[in-house]
């Protein structure tokens, strides 16, 4: 997505060698492409940690400059899993008053319309 201000915010996943694990990020870059480090710490954030595999699957700002991010968490075990939202400071912090510690879940919503 595209700020106001030009800059530009992407949301993503990444693989942790260490741990085994897909983990989701959010970075932001200045209009010319070159990563923004006064947002989070150098430009990215990573989203929560687990055991599990999570994916950052999109990204949306609010009219007051925080951005939610919403994604997947895959339990391994069996394939289940759920749905989260994460919300971040305008400057890529953690939003500790947003749910618990600044994230929100729910079960999975099928294509059926059914949650899992």
């Amino acid at each position: 997505m595209i700020q106001r201000d030009g800059k530009i915010v992407v949301s993503g996943t990444a693989y942790d060698q260490n741990e085994a694990v897909s983990i989701g990020f959010v970075a932001r870059f200045h209009a010319a492409g070159i990563q923004d480090d006064s947002f989070a710490t150098d430009g990215v954030y990573f989203g929560m940690r687990s055991e599990e595999n999570i994916w950052s699957r999109r990204i949306f700002q609010q009219t007051d400059g925080k951005f939610v991010v919403i994604g997947d968490v895959s339990m391994s075990s069996d394939n289940d899993g759920f749905t989260y939202l994460e919300r971040l400071s305008a400057d890529g912090q953690t939003d500790l008053s947003y749910g618990f510690e600044g994230l929100a879940m729910f079960a999975k919503l099928m294509p059926s319309g059914y949650l899992r």
